[in-house]
């Protein structure tokens, strides 16, 4: 009978280690599980950071276009501005001579007469 005492109080004590570890196993499963969950809102808090820089780095190269394609448009104007200035400036010359070709012309024709 004392041998059946021994094993029931060793069976006893091993149950409740097992019952101990059984909850250290709960406890770290439910550490685990919210490490995974920690780990989740991890990856889509830089998924969500990389979604933001790329809109932003998009955003920008628009805007950089934009700004070239104003700058270029101005380049352009600017320099068919210089090229109309000039042809104004040779029908001008070109009007004068006309008209010296025409007194010219007017004084000669008047003394033929």
């Amino acid at each position: 009978q004392v041998e059946w005492i021994e094993k029931e109080s060793t069976l006893q004590s091993r149950i409740k280690k097992l019952e101990e570890e059984k909850l250290q196993l709960e406890s770290s499963s439910k550490s685990r599980d919210q490490l995974s969950t920690e780990v989740d809102n991890a990856k889509l808090k830089e998924a969500s950071a990389v979604m933001i820089s790329n809109v932003i780095k998009r955003r920008d190269n628009a805007m950089k276009e934009q700004v070239f394609r104003n700058w270029a448009s101005q380049a352009q104007k600017s320099k068919h501005l210089n090229i109309v200035k000039g042809m104004a400036k040779e029908l001008n010359s070109t009007r004068e001579k006309v008209q010296m070709l025409k007194s010219t012309f007017d004084v000669g024709t008047t003394k033929n007469l």
